[in-house]
């Protein structure tokens, strides 16, 4: 019930973000819908007795067009695939399926028109077609108007599969789902709109796929969803949270990261940390675990980037076959050893041929059906290998209709195995060093291939002094908001915001520099006065000083003292915690002298990084010492032995003189 309730509220949103597509019109573009006809559905996958069935949408056809859907023999190479889907099929028509009028087709008016034939692996009921051998088919599908023609069309394929199948091929599906950040500079957060639609449109054309999708996404963006208060939000992350569970998360950052770019800054300690809390924050928001063993590459990923990669626990990488270096085989659908700067890591990379279907904005249920087609060419060249490859699905997500044609097609497909990338990994056979068709008998065997120097954008020279001070900044913040762990934690977030290669320089920049701003904020309402005037009357006394703390919250600092002339008897050190927007303090002190003299105080944080104030007070001691005492005694009795001896030898001298 719960359930159900959440897809109807998802649903609800898709509408929001997801502009509707008129009526219940296939993809536009599939086939050649505009002019005429289009694929709504079709099997892909024919057993040796089975039906080869068609769904063409025709709403767009003149009723006395003449729609004509041929089937043709088994193409007998990968190669004849890329003639045939440019309408140059070597191999003859063997069957008219449908030719007739769209007007006696389409018998209910609803536009679509049912195509079938049934098939026969043996001598049988002439109306079921004939196909001994298994292998790849094209249909073509014309539409030609009153006068002759040709007004529409296109070519699908359908697949005669084996009785028994001994060895698949290995496919694992990644869905990135690339978010921007939605922690702003100021502090505040806004999830992005692009962000809130793609995540949408994955949980929406996902919900009942039951297919083992792995998909790859940056951890910020699910947190600002969980964040977010909005109720919406909350159910989005409960739908996205079953598709991720039937198949897996790679590896998360906390945003996304160029991990060359980082290590070219001397930052490399980020790459790990990114990924930590990433999956934190993934784990929280989708209840899934991510793997960290497993990262799906940006094309400009260098050898440095993924030495860093491995560091922080990556074991497999998907990485787009274009960015590949090497002698590369003619085609590679095994796993492989690519060369990093921390040693070997095992790869899967996609194929450009399959890759080539999922082209364009408009990816459509024919196009789906050509990558379906190709995946089976690719399998019935060497069907006892066993291999394994990786197909990446656009960014911005398929359409429901697309995605629905896909995941019949493979879930449905007797010649491939889905599985996440570590499974197909582990049951695919390693791509050997000496060709396709070799062995990997030992691990110096294998296909050990590079990836291109990296030219990527370097981050700006400040950033990593920026990036020290605010770790710093923030560091003394905790040391002296002990309770404050949320907003810390916060400051932390933005920190990781900012290494995002989907920020510009500037923007990174003012990421930190809002951090340091904020923080320094507060800091400015904890103070003491910076100057002063203090009269000792006696020797020992006591220094009356006022601390201010106006933050609302418990502040732990540190006052010092210094002066040449006093003494501090409980140290010259105090570290206490201000709980009272003021706290009066009297600091014993001992004059060692009289007379006028400094006394300087500072007002820090206890890792001593934060300076508050930095105050001087004048002393004056009106105190005399015990030695001035002495010394005063002994004048007075010098002078008085002095007076006695004068006065006698004047008495002496009067005497005689009389």
């Amino acid at each position: 019930m719960r359930r159900t309730a959440a897809l109807a509220v998802l649903a609800a949103l898709l509408l929001l973000v997801v502009p509707p597509t008129a009526g219940a019109q296939p993809d536009a573009g599939a086939g050649d819908g505009a002019s005429g006809v289009a694929l709504v559905s079709q099997t892909t996958w024919i057993a040796p007795d089975g039906e080869i069935r068609l769904r063409i949408d025709t709403s767009r056809a003149e009723p006395t067009d003449r729609l004509t859907v041929t089937l043709h023999g088994r193409l007998l190479a990968r190669y004849q695939l890329v003639d045939s889907l440019a309408g140059e099929d070597p191999a003859r028509s063997i069957r008219t399926i449908v030719d007739g009028p769209i007007a006696e087709l389409d018998a209910d008016g609803d536009g679509l028109v049912d195509a079938r034939l049934g098939l026969r692996a043996t001598a049988g009921d002439p109306e079921r077609q004939l196909i001994a051998q298994e292998g790849l088919h094209p249909v073509h599908v014309t539409l030609t108007s009153a006068e002759g023609d040709q007004v529409g069309g296109f070519v699908t394929h359908v697949a005669r599969v084996p009785d028994e199948v001994e060895q698949t091929l290995g496919l694992a599906v990644v869905q990135p789902l690339p978010t921007t950040p939605s922690h702003r500079a100021d502090g505040t957060i806004a999830v992005d709109d692009a962000t809130r639609q793609r995540l949408t449109r994955a949980a929406a054309v996902f919900a009942d796929a039951d297919l083992p999708v792995t998909f790859g996404t940056q951890g910020e963006a699910l947190q600002a969803l969980a964040v977010s208060g909005n109720p919406l939000d909350a159910e989005l992350l409960e739908a996205l949270a079953d598709p991720v569970t039937d198949g897996a998360l790679a590896a998360t950052p906390f945003v996304d990261i160029d991990p060359d770019a980082l290590v070219r800054a001397e930052l490399a300690e980020l790459v790990p940390s990114q990924i930590a809390h990433g999956a934190q924050t993934a784990t929280l928001a989708l209840g899934q675990q991510p793997d960290d063993t497993t990262w799906i590459a940006e094309p400009d990923l260098g050898a440095t980037g993924l030495g860093a990669l491995v560091d922080a626990g990556v074991r497999q990488v998907v990485v787009p076959h274009e960015a590949l270096v090497g002698e590369l085989p003619v085609i590679l659908v095994q796993p492989f050893a690519l060369r990093s700067d921390a040693g070997l890591v095992t790869a899967l990379s996609t194929e450009p041929g399959l890759q080539s279907h999922l082209q364009g904005d408009d990816v459509d249920v024919l196009d789906v059906q050509h990558l379906l087609a190709d995946l089976a060419a690719v399998w019935f060249e060497r069907p006892a290998y066993a291999r394994g490859t990786v197909v990446q699905l656009p960014p911005d997500v398929l359409s429901r209709p697309a995605t629905d044609a896909l995941v019949r097609g493979l879930s449905e497909s007797p010649l491939l195995s889905l599985g996440t990338v570590d499974e197909v990994i582990a049951d695919a056979d390693p791509a050997a060093a000496d060709g396709i068709d070799a062995q990997v008998e030992v691990p110096a065997d294998r296909l050990v291939l590079d990836l291109p120097p990296w030219e990527g954008d370097r981050l700006p020279g400040s950033y990593r002094a920026d990036l020290r001070r605010t770790e710093e900044a923030v560091d003394s913040f905790r040391a002296i908001f002990q309770d404050a762990d949320v907003l810390a934690g916060a400051y932390d977030q933005r920190i990781a915001v900012s290494a995002s290669s989907a920020l510009s320089d500037d923007d990174r920049l003012d990421h930190l520099r809002s951090i340091r701003d904020d923080i320094a904020a507060r800091n400015a309402n904890i103070g003491m006065p910076d100057r002063g005037a203090i009269t000792l009357p006696s020797r020992d006394g006591e220094i009356p000083l006022t601390l201010v703390n106006n933050t609302g919250a418990p502040a732990t600092v540190v006052v010092t003292f210094a002066s040449d002339k006093l003494e501090f008897p409980q140290g010259d050190r105090l570290e206490l915690t201000l709980t009272e927007p003021q706290t009066a303090l009297e600091v014993p002190v001992r004059a060692r002298a009289s007379g006028a003299f400094p006394l300087d105080m500072t007002l820090e944080s206890p890792d001593g990084r934060t300076l508050f104030v930095d105050s001087r007070y004048t002393v004056r001691s009106t105190a005399v010492s015990g030695l001035g005492i002495v010394l005063s005694v002994t004048a007075v009795v010098v002078l008085g032995a002095w007076w006695v001896r004068t006065a006698r030898r004047a008495r002496a001298a009067h005497h005689a003189a009389q």
